[in-house]
């Protein structure tokens, strides 16, 4: 069984599907739009992609003067606008609901390098949508990401009771360039599932509904039921669905629960500014005050490490 048009309700599948994405820095109506401006190297010329229908888009593509690398990169290029395109979880979960079955970008336009024409072609384009499919299906690593002091501002309290007062955690600030460098990993790696995973008080009513809040607001890719909470005191390995691996990492502020995790899998210190002081911590670290893209890539290299 085959899909072999992506048409009506495979129309998703398609360039030409109208879905605003984020690439290069640039947010474009549709992959195909994306696709073609990257057939130039000149910003200036990208950016006259950004407005442009899928077949205005095909047609300057045609105009413009090729990247000389152009057909070496092309697949590359491909690959990478559809990781950012299915980085959206309502269109990854259609890719993933359309199951084992071959992914055919069938056409009457003679295309018969993308897609198949008359019963010919190579089908590049449906054998990436299978490749990330496949990749979302069976995530090769897992990150576990804490909240408070990680992705969200460490504020003290000044009385231990203002810790259960409503709109605490809720009104917490992103350190916006960790929690950019987690949706850039989600975006483009589709290889690493990604979990958070929080502490809360046991007896606050406000604790987790207003982690789930902050979520909702700051970091929507995280699924639901990737979200994961522990009570204070108890080690957070406690919480992970199905025991730590030992290729799982986490990402938290607090050296005590990555000492802990660290005696069966790895683990990474997330340096905000408060933290680090002691120098216990003799393992891997990253700052949060780096570039977002330079976050990402030292988390990377972590989750990564074990097969080097």
């Amino acid at each position: 069984m085959a899909i072999t048009r992506f048409r009506d309700e495979y129309f998703f599948l398609s360039n030409f599907y109208p879905h605003e994405l984020k690439f290069h820095g640039m947010t474009f109506l549709n992959s195909e739009a994306a696709f073609q401006a990257m057939k130039t190297q000149d910003i200036a010329e990208q950016l006259q992609f950004t407005l442009l229908t899928p077949q205005e888009a095909k047609r300057l593509g045609r105009r413009i003067k090729l990247r000389p690398d152009w057909e070496q990169v092309k697949d590359g290029v491909m690959e990478a606008v559809l990781r950012a395109k299915f980085s959206d979880l309502e269109l990854r979960n259609r890719l993933l609901a359309t199951g084992d079955v071959e992914l055919v970008e069938g056409n009457t336009h003679g295309d018969t390098y993308w897609g198949v024409c008359d019963g010919k072609g190579r089908n590049m384009l449906g054998k990436l949508l299978m490749k990330l499919r496949a990749e979302y299906r069976e995530p090769k690593y897992r990150l576990f990401v804490d909240m408070d002091g990680t992705v969200a501002e460490w504020k003290a309290a000044e009385e231990f009771e203002d810790l259960y007062e409503k709109g605490y955690f809720a009104s917490l600030q992103p350190y916006q360039n960790v929690v950019d460098a987690i949706r850039l990993i989600f975006q483009h790696t589709a290889i690493v599932e990604i979990y958070t995973l929080s502490a809360v008080l046991p007896d606050s009513p406000y604790s987790i509904p207003e982690k789930m809040e902050w979520l909702d607001r700051h970091m929507p890719f995280i699924p639901r039921d990737h979200r994961l909470f522990i009570h204070n005191g108890i080690e957070k390995m406690a919480a992970v669905p199905g025991g730590v691996r030992p290729g799982d990492v986490l990402l938290d502020d607090y050296t005590l629960n990555l000492s802990q995790w660290a005696k069966q899998a790895r683990a990474i210190k997330l340096l905000n500014g408060i933290n680090g002081t002691k120098g216990t911590w003799k393992s891997a670290a990253v700052s949060r005050f780096y570039p977002a893209d330079v976050i990402a890539a030292a988390v990377l290299r972590e989750i990564k490490r074990g097969e080097d």
